[in-house]
């Protein structure tokens, strides 16, 4: 245990705990907290450690908020860190709950590697009780978790559940705890083996027979083996009324403990037994009202250190090395970018409106491009393209800003507004159940490719100051609720574009830094590709480039295979997100102009100026944008939301401070009293592809009867 463990005494909990057999040696200290940068206490249950070929350690886990609800947790936890007792990075769910394979809810992950895969064993719940399920999800990277086509491997008693897997010679042992009969009766720990971690045995053995009988709950939950010399320790519990205790016995067969072979008791929750690389051992506590993961640490007091044992030091792994720019940028100049990057946006939307999709195949005619008025910047109020995104500001607010995908839908499938295209057709799939990712999946969703999360992913990069790596991270998590392939890459690459606006003072720059997160082999790449080789070819000629961009992504069929309509109207996120880069390009920072050639594309003129201008505006910031263009009403709300221009600006600063925290930066306070964000930027890579003409099957995920219910309220 180093020094700063023993030292952070205000997160400890328990007491120093000495007996014969394993005990705790110092008190037990918090390593993490699912709710740091949630807007309410979660928890954190039954949970695993495992150290990556990555460098990192990983935890997995039960999570769900406060007050304890078993039956909807439906995500498992996934942290990583260097150390154990290192500042953890909180990741995306390593697991979503899916209804349609017969899963309640989410429970107990273990993770095991052999060779170069990691196996997760999960409960997976089920109904009634005793069809509940033990299933197996596999990784190559810890980040991205496959289920086993042969799930279930184990249905067994009144609620199974609880895995474990043990290395045992040339075989494996899962543990589980269950029941003695499917109706209930003694509480038991089992075990069934294999040879390859996939196929297991039949016939379950009962290697632990507790006297007390009931269903659900129990004391042989968690089990937990170790093996040191020729003796095997099995760890279950809880123990005692506060859902705590666990008890440990010892003996020499891996398939056989009894009421004998108890040693002791260690004072906590669903134990974990963990080493870290100088080979001390520790053994962690959580629960419900616990406040997060702890650990102590565990000397076992029999004599046999230097005996073999089934829990070795992991190695140390170099981590790839991950080249990392850090930004100071003041919050006030933050505030200023991000509220220029909301004016942007309703500035050019309420300027184009007027001939919004009026020029179809052909350029606006200057003599038909609307004059600005001042007073026009405050019919944003009521655009769709705006109140649209706060729809996902909400969730984020409501729900943490790393709000899961499902919950998301969940929330965009309750807004009452009227919606068109990809948005209509991904909210009326939520409506039927069928859930994110195939609410945008174009088996369900014919508008895949349309414009629609493009229009709408600004925020995640006005959440996103310099952090590219996060803009797309959440962009990715909203834009699959309604969009496939290059109509979420269109939102991809917007997001990325606002990131990059905080800190870059050139437009080039920040096009071509953005498109880095297109994979190279979709349209969406090629199209805006050859706007930006066509403009270093006509630099003064933005015409000529919208000819030769018209008479391929418009003309050509080959390029409109998914289009939603084949003929003159054009919805497509190809076509106008080129029209977005035409802007950008050819405006040459020039706040007209950079609308008004963005607007003359046609198509879909004043959702392309919109992102246009919102990436400049944000580039600019507030203090240099004309007072023509900032004589909006700071008292009106968006239609369909509560945000005023006010309460938008504060909660957008809330969420990035801590997207910023979570990226592994911090926020100071330098000499002058000035709060400063310390962003930690890391460099982003092409996401996966996914090609609308020749989909990946759909994920085959819905909601299930209970939250269509609530949906409907």
């Amino acid at each position: 245990m180093t020094k700063k463990m023993l030292l952070i005494a205000a997160l400890s909990v328990g007491s120093l705990v000495f007996a014969e057999g394993p005990a705790t040696t110092t008190d037990y200290v918090k390593i993490y907290d699912q709710s740091i940068g949630e807007s309410q206490q979660w928890y954190i249950n039954d949970h695993c450690f495992i150290y990556g070929h990555d460098g990192k350690w990983h935890l997995y886990g039960i999570t769900d908020p406060e007050p304890m609800n078993p039956g909807d947790e439906d995500e498992l936890v996934h942290a990583s860190c260097e150390t154990l007792d290192g500042v953890w990075e909180k990741e995306p769910f390593a697991l979503t709950v899916r209804p349609d394979l017969k899963e309640t809810y989410l429970w107990a992950p273990y993770v095991v590697k052999d060779n170069d895969v990691y196996y997760m064993y999960y409960c997976a719940g089920g109904w009634p009780n005793d069809q509940h399920q033990i299933s197996i999800a596999t990784s190559k990277d810890l980040y991205t978790w496959k289920r086993y086509e042969k799930n279930p491997i184990i249905v067994d008693g009144y609620d199974a559940r609880d895995p474990f897997v043990l290395k045992d010679g040339g075989r494996w042992i899962l543990y589980y705890t269950a029941t003695s009969t499917p109706k209930g009766g003694n509480h038991v720990v089992k075990a069934i083996t294999s040879t390859d971690l996939l196929d297991w045995s039949k016939k379950p053995v009962t290697v632990y027979k507790d006297k007390s009988t009931g269903t659900w709950g129990g004391p042989t939950e968690s089990p937990y083996v170790i093996k040191r010399g020729d003796y095997y320790y099995l760890l279950i519990g809880p123990r005692d009324m506060q859902y705590r205790w666990t008890s440990v016995y010892k003996g020499k067969d891996p398939l056989k403990w009894t009421d004998k072979d108890y040693v002791t008791k260690i004072n906590s929750h669903a134990a974990e037994v963990v080493r870290n690389f100088n080979g001390d051992w520790y053994v962690s506590h959580c629960g419900w009202g616990q406040g997060g993961v702890y650990l102590a640490g565990l000397e076992w007091n029999d004599g046999l250190d230097k005996k073999a044992t089934s829990y070795d030091p992991p190695v140390k792994v170099a981590p790839e090395k991950v080249e990392a720019n850090t930004y100071r940028i003041l919050m006030k100049d933050y505030r200023s970018k991000m509220l220029a990057g909301w004016v942007g946006q309703m500035v050019a939307v309420t300027w184009g409106f007027p001939v919004e999709f009026k020029y179809l195949g052909k350029m606006v005619p200057e003599k038909d491009v609307p004059k600005w008025k001042p007073e026009m910047i405050n019919d944003a109020f009521n655009q769709d393209d705006l109140y649209v995104e706060m729809t996902f500001l909400r969730s984020m607010q409501k729900r943490g800003i790393d709000v899961t995908t499902r919950l998301a839908g969940f929330d965009f499938a309750e807004s009452k507004y009227p919606l068109w295209h990809a948005n209509k057709a991904a909210r009326d799939n939520l409506r039927k159940g069928i859930a994110p990712p195939d609410s945008g999946h174009p088996e369900f969703n014919s508008h895949a490719d349309d414009i629609d999360f493009q229009i709408e992913a600004d925020f995640a990069g006005l959440l996103s100051p310099a952090m590219p790596a996060r803009a797309v991270e959440i962009a990715g998590r909203f834009g699959s609720i309604m969009n496939y392939g290059d109509g979420k890459y269109g939102g991809l690459f917007v997001a990325a574009m606002y990131s990059y606006a905080f800190v870059e003072n050139n437009i080039e720059v920040v096009v071509n830094k953005a498109l880095e997160v297109v994979p190279k082999q979709s349209l969406y790449y090629e199209a805006i590709s050859d706007t930006i080789k066509w403009h270093k070819q006509y630099p003064d000629n933005w015409e000529k480039t919208w000819h030769l961009i018209n008479d391929k992504y418009q003309k050509n069929p080959e390029y409109r295979k998914t289009s939603c309509d084949k003929g003159d109207f054009n919805i497509d996120a190809k076509i106008n997100g080129a029209y977005i880069v035409m802007g950008l390009l050819y405006g040459k920072g020039n706040v007209e102009d950079t609308i008004v050639i963005s607007m003359r594309c046609g198509q879909d003129a004043d959702c392309n100026p919109s992102n246009a201008a919102g990436v400049l505006f944000t580039m600019l910031g507030m203090e240099r944008i004309h007072h023509q263009y900032r004589k909006y009403d700071e008292d009106t709300n968006f239609q369909y939301t509560k945000y005023d221009m006010l309460s938008l600006v504060d909660v957008c600063e809330v969420l990035a401070r801590r997207n910023v925290l979570l990226a592994g930066g911090k926020i100071e306070v330098d000499k002058f009293g000035n709060e400063v964000l310390i962003i930690n930027s890391k460099p982003v890579k092409a996401v996966p592809f996914e090609d609308t003409r020749n989909p990946k099957p759909a994920a085959k995920t819905t909601y299930t009867d209970w939250e269509l219910k609530q949906m409907k309220k």
